[in-house]
């Protein structure tokens, strides 16, 4: 029997349930999120019976809303660029 090494390194995140998603958009409502799914703005998975939503789609979510606001964020910006490296 192989043993499990033990990491001391917590495991990145790549999915948010829909609830998780409502907090990390800034407490938004669920069906707000439901909309943003239903309308293609927001992308989701379905693993089993439950709809998860990538981190990447939220990220590219917040960067498009800047950019029709007219603004830009240098912090998503490089996060987006960290996340464009690793794929």
């Amino acid at each position: 029997m192989y043993a499990r090494k033990k990491s001391s390194e917590p495991i990145p995140r790549v999915c948010l349930s829909l609830e998780s998603t409502c907090v990390a958009l800034g407490e938004v409502g669920r069906d707000t999120v439901r909309q943003l799914i239903k309308t293609g703005e927001l992308a989701s998975i379905r693993i089993g019976r439950r709809h998860v939503v990538p981190i990447r789609s939220i990220d590219q979510l917040v960067a498009r809303q800047l950019e029709a606001a007219g603004g830009s964020n240098s912090i998503v910006n490089h996060k987006l660029d960290k996340i464009g490296e690793a794929a």
